[in-house]
């Protein structure tokens, strides 16, 4: 079968020269960045990846399909920035989800031959869940501001709890991928919440490039961040407490982690140096000071204080 030949004339119309804007004043321009026309554009861009996909299936086509698949997830993602409704903005990051979570999930593709897409895709699962928890901590948020009496939900707590275990099952996953692998610890299980803190190990056990140094830092930044916001939710004896003290205990050390694999790699020459300093000093900041501050935030929560966020 010869490679497609990709007709463009029923959609060219929905994306302007960037001279069309010369002529346009500034209220045309700002209608073309309304939903409505960010809508149109993605419905003729989404039907054209259906299409595609249809042909590059991913047996035989395995880069091209993901590819295809990443961007319609991408395609979602941004037309949610336009998007004002909380709701709809969350189904939009589960069609995200939706387009791209099969390929980890079906155990179709090689890990070993395919590692740079699957560590793609991995990165971007993780971060639309993470999005979907930070929409709903902002909607609990929200509540909470306009009734300050308003107390959060069972059902809010264990949805927003499992937007955060999810987002950090498919980081830690990612982060699973640069060890080499005789060197990742032998008790170590992807399903298991208590042993993804087994990857915080010595650098030495890590292949990771210096292009790659921001995203796969990054991605244990951001396990500390969902670990540190892990809300209680009323179940078992304790009314989940332990869990979420746990959790907290977890993100500290995961913080304090992540300030010293970081030092430990600009230490590689300067080329590192510099990509750190540029692309990841303000989040070694933070995570100094998350390390300091969630002992404290421990004690409160088992003397019964209750947060969001």
């Amino acid at each position: 079968v010869k490679d497609l030949v990709i007709d463009y004339s029923d959609v060219l119309h929905c994306f302007p020269k960037p001279s069309d804007f010369m002529s346009k004043s500034p209220s045309e321009i700002e209608s073309c960045l309304s939903y409505d026309y960010a809508k149109t554009v993605f419905l003729a861009a989404n039907s054209c990846l259906g299409r595609a996909l249809r042909y590059y299936v991913i047996d035989g086509f395995v880069s091209d399909h993901v590819d295809l698949c990443m961007k319609r997830a991408d395609a979602f993602a941004r037309l949610s920035l336009l998007e004002g409704d909380e709701k709809r903005k969350q189904a939009m990051h589960l069609k995200r989800v939706q387009a791209i979570e099969p390929i980890i999930e079906s155990g179709g593709i090689n890990e070993e031959a395919y590692s740079g897409l699957i560590k793609t895709v991995l990165h971007e699962v993780g971060a639309a869940y993470l999005d979907m928890h930070d929409l709903k901590t902002a909607r609990i948020e929200g509540k909470i501001n306009r009734d300050p009496s308003y107390r959060m939900k069972a059902v809010e707590a264990k949805k927003m709890n499992s937007f955060a275990f999810t987002s950090v099952r498919y980081f830690t996953h990612f982060i699973k991928l640069y060890f080499e692998k005789e060197k990742l610890p032998k008790a170590f299980a992807i399903g298991e919440e208590a042993t993804h803190d087994l990857l915080m190990v010595p650098a030495s056990g890590l292949s990771v490039d210096v292009d790659e140094v921001l995203g796969f830092l990054g991605s244990h930044f951001k396990i500390a961040r969902l670990l540190s916001k892990i809300q209680q939710d009323w179940e078992g004896e304790d009314m989940g407490k332990k869990r979420m003290v746990a959790s907290l205990d977890r993100s500290c050390k995961r913080f304090e982690y992540v300030v010293k694999l970081a030092k430990q790699m600009r230490s590689k020459g300067p080329e590192w140096e510099k990509k750190l300093d540029e692309g990841f000093a303000q989040q070694v900041e933070l995570a100094k000071e998350m390390a300091k501050l969630l002992p404290v935030k421990i004690s409160r929560v088992i003397s019964g204080q209750t947060f969001i966020g």
